[in-house]
């Protein structure tokens, strides 16, 4: 009886790797009230929030603008969207937020990445959250992504800045 010949392991593992390169892997872009995050097990994500805002514990503390949340939101966005391999997914109206994703250089894995404005008594701020989609650990990609935005705001927005 002749031999039923399908795909060799080596090439079913290529064609999965030049599917994920070609098209990606899918993303959770899901909204969420980020004042109320409950965070991964995993040390695959960095969130960013002002002092008193969100009930998860901070990675690092967002700045406080004497301006409207639209015009702080209007900054991170300009400097956000110059960023490579990020794409908008999602602008959310209540909570109020917009999700982007950006994907790794080499294997397109997704990062998704919520902002969502918060109006305070002395201006207004952001909470950043940044999260790998897959994979347990993220080498620090998520919190260095956190800071760059972060300093890209601070630079747009400098002389806004609260003391």
């Amino acid at each position: 009886m002749p031999r039923k010949r399908g795909p060799s392991p080596l090439t079913t593992g290529l064609l999965v790797a030049i599917g994920l390169l070609a098209g990606g892997c899918a993303a959770n872009t899901e909204p969420q009230d980020l004042r109320e995050l409950k965070r991964a097990d995993s040390p695959n994500d960095a969130l960013a929030c002002p002092p008193g805002v969100c009930k998860a514990e901070a990675d690092l503390e967002s700045p406080v603008f004497a301006a409207a949340p639209e015009a702080v939101m209007q900054a991170l966005r300009q400097a956000v969207e110059k960023q490579p391999r990020v794409e908008l997914a999602a602008e959310v109206p209540e909570p109020a937020q917009v999700i982007y994703v950006q994907r790794s250089a080499v294997f397109r894995f997704p990062d998704t990445i919520w902002i969502q404005p918060v109006t305070l008594p002395q201006g207004a701020s952001v909470i950043l959250y940044s999260r790998s989609n897959y994979g347990y650990g993220d080498f620090g990609v998520n919190r260095e992504r956190i800071e760059l935005w972060l300093g890209l705001l601070r630079e747009a927005l400098a002389a806004e800045i609260v003391e």
